[in-house]
């Protein structure tokens, strides 16, 4: 496949909203986790959270709505709008016709709230925002695409695989621009599912001995993409390969092998014409469970083979928690950051090493590296998996 240009990114974190802020705290490892008062009232046995913070919510411009994933959703598309031209709106497109523009957008939990709402209360709620896709309806509207609105549900894989969807529409000439969104808010009723499966901790261990689970957090980020870099004249990096796969093995344990992964990646660098030896850094899904955690070492030996352990891999859950829907569109948004300013955060976690995740983590502080190209990987509840092979933009790499 021809490499999809990046030309903006907009994000919204519990780290923050400007790209630079966000990734400084990532090399900072500083976390996001407090109490959280709705998952409190809600009864679970462990209410901690990673919020965004609430000024981090402008005033809606378009999106009549005060559902929490719409208003997250619409500011980072924004956001991202902004960062390719300057213009909050499709004018930062560069003249591309708005029939010619894809909004994809990757969730898990969007118009959950709103729905528990109408059921609690009996009430029909005001704007229809009680569906999945309502919130990229919205904000497609409030924009004026008129090019394809989509949403895709594959619970944590689902910010991945919506870059993977608008980066098909753009290769097979269906548009001339994308904006991919990944984007969850924290829903108590979501959290709840999770509780009662006794996946949620105080403090994640991604990769280490004694992991216990992690904390969910909400987000998103937007990129604007193209597959020409003469579109708009920024450019932020590049989607060199993408690739997905189903486990067709459990409601909610991955294959113990790391079979889709391990397919999901394989795809990914086929899409990319490159081999495993290409592939310098693995920002990893990296949720802190003790099934995950050892899946993705499993199929990342599978793939790289007795290169693993030489390969740095890092995540950013123990900072900002699980974004669920988000987390694919948040990692790949931070890998072409990390790789502009040549550093690898650390992943803040914490135990013995674990033998059966023998990885390269970069842990305590920053690396400093030169990064070709950055494998994001993503894994979801079902087997849902997605691979995102990232690259600077050309002659950018440090």
């Amino acid at each position: 496949m021809p490499p999809v240009f990046v030309h903006g990114i907009g994000l919204r974190t519990p780290l923050g909203s400007e790209p630079h802020d966000v990734l400084e705290a990532l090399c900072a490892s500083r976390t996001a986790f407090a109490p959280y008062e709705p998952f409190r009232v809600a009864g679970l046995r462990v209410p901690i959270a990673a919020s965004v913070p609430d000024e981090s919510f402008p005033a809606s411009r378009f999106c009549a709505s005060d559902d929490r994933g719409a208003r997250l959703l619409e500011a980072a598309v924004r956001d991202a709008l902004l960062d390719t031209c300057g213009a909050g709106d499709l004018s930062a497109l560069g003249g591309v016709a708005a029939a010619r523009v894809a909004l994809v957008a990757g969730t898990s939990s969007s118009g959950v709230g709103p729905f528990c709402d109408s059921i609690r209360t009996g009430l029909p709620r005001a704007h229809d925002d009680t569906r999945y896709g309502s919130a990229a309806s919205l904000v497609a509207r409030g924009l004026g695409v008129t090019g394809p609105v989509l949403t895709t549900c594959n619970v944590c894989a689902s910010g991945a695989l919506a870059i993977a969807e608008a980066a098909d529409l753009l290769c097979a000439g269906i548009v001339d621009a994308a904006i991919a969104v990944g984007f969850d808010p924290l829903e108590p009723f979501v959290a709840a599912g999770f509780d009662a499966l006794g996946t949620l901790c105080e403090q994640p261990r991604p990769f280490r001995a004694g992991r216990r689970g992690f904390v969910l957090g909400e987000g998103a980020a937007a990129l604007v993409l193209s597959r020409s870099p003469q579109t708009v004249p920024s450019c932020r990096g590049v989607v060199l390969g993408w690739g997905s796969s189903s486990d067709a093995h459990h409601l909610t344990a991955p294959h113990p092998d790391g079979e889709g992964l391990m397919l999901a990646v394989q795809r990914a660098l086929r899409c990319a014409g490159m081999g495993a030896d290409d592939i310098d850094v693995i920002n990893a899904h990296g949720t802190g469970t003790v099934y995950n955690d050892a899946m993705e070492a499993k199929a990342a030996t599978r793939v790289f083979g007795a290169r693993t352990p030489r390969i740095p891999l890092y995540t950013v859950k123990g900072t900002t928690g699980h974004t669920l829907g988000a987390a694919g569109a948040i990692e790949a948004a931070v890998s072409l950051l990390a790789m502009r300013a040549g550093v690898i955060p650390p992943t803040v976690t914490q135990g013995d090493v674990d033998p059966a995740c023998a990885v390269d983590l970069v842990v305590g502080s920053p690396r400093r590296v030169a990064t070709h190209a950055t494998l994001s990987l993503s894994a979801g509840f079902g087997g849902a998996n997605c691979a995102l092979v990232l690259a600077p933009c050309p002659g950018e790499t440090r």
